[in-house]
């Protein structure tokens, strides 16, 4: 299993949100499609367009026919600039155009355009006229990344960010998504959170830093969760509480991914300690419980 350097800060569009730090696929058998072997073959095309402050639409079209009626899943991956993976997210099929035809699916995200070239799509077919097989399409074979589509969303630095970590948006139709960083001695689970349709994910450090956690703020309410952003400590940083919906979401969300891939001293350690400590000794004894996300308090508020 491939290990990738520790994730920063992003917005998978990326609490992205399933982030797993290398692929392991077993038997699956993973190839590389070009443009002209994806259309004349499986009949996949991939389009964009500008999608507002979200940056760059990017979505496949396919019908379920041949190798693609055993369409089993997509994902969004994308690597750093040595080619080093960064983050998975699974892409659910919905439909991008109005009065979209049924037979056609559809899977997509958004990007800012700087990252385009970052990016892929993973479409993976079990029990498929090929077998279980995988294919990647790279956005940067499907799209002209010199285009005016793609210069419109290219902005320049405010000069007071330039020590902060860089910003990846990414849009995702999950309401939440988590991913496994292997890389990490004891794994992290970097969870993104819905805001509007949109979620963050990190990049690489230095990064903003936003842990879930439990303090004791009031004697007579007891333990309460909050999010931090930042620092070692709720007073080094903003702090505001969950709501008891959100808590839910993110709680049966982590539980979820780690039965899904048999992480079971962590699960262990989730159902016997749902009061999770605070501060540094969060990163050490609840290492799945930090979250990275950039965007302070925006997707929080």
């Amino acid at each position: 299993m491939k290990s990738s350097p520790p994730l920063s800060a992003i917005f998978l569009s990326v609490l992205l949100c399933t982030l797993i730090a290398g692929p392991t696929f077993g038997m699956i058998s993973i190839g590389v499609l070009t443009q002209e072997k994806a259309k004349a073959r499986y009949g996949i095309t991939m389009h964009a367009r500008k999608n507002g402050d979200a940056g760059i639409k990017v979505w496949l079209e396919f019908k379920k026919e041949g190798w693609l009626e055993g369409f089993t899943y997509a994902e969004l991956r994308m690597e750093d600039g040595q080619g080093n993976h960064l983050v998975s997210a699974r892409l659910q099929p919905k439909p991008v155009h109005h009065g979209q035809a049924k037979d056609v699916t559809t899977v997509a995200f958004s990007v800012e355009a700087d990252h385009l070239g970052q990016c892929s799509f993973l479409v993976v077919c079990y029990g498929s006229n090929e077998g279980d097989v995988g294919y990647y399409l790279k956005v940067k074979d499907f799209l002209d990344l010199t285009t005016s589509l793609i210069d419109a969303h290219n902005t320049k630095p405010h000069p007071s960010s330039a020590t902060q970590p860089k910003t990846v948006m990414v849009s995702l139709p999950d309401p939440i998504s988590l991913a496994w960083n292997g890389s990490s001695s004891n794994g992290i689970i970097f969870i993104a959170v819905k805001d509007e349709g949109e979620f963050m994910m990190s990049g690489k450090p230095p990064h903003t830093m936003l842990t879930f956690c439990f303090v004791d703020s009031d004697k007579e309410k007891g333990l309460a969760p909050r999010i931090y952003i930042g620092g070692r400590s709720p007073t080094e940083a903003g702090v505001r509480m969950l709501s008891t919906h959100e808590s839910k979401i993110i709680l049966e969300a982590l539980r979820s991914f780690l039965e899904s891939h048999n992480k079971q001293d962590e699960l262990a350690s989730l159902q016997k300690n749902p009061d999770l400590p605070i501060g540094s000794e969060l990163r050490s004894r609840s290492p799945y419980c930090v979250i990275h996300i950039l965007n302070q308090h925006k997707h929080l508020k």
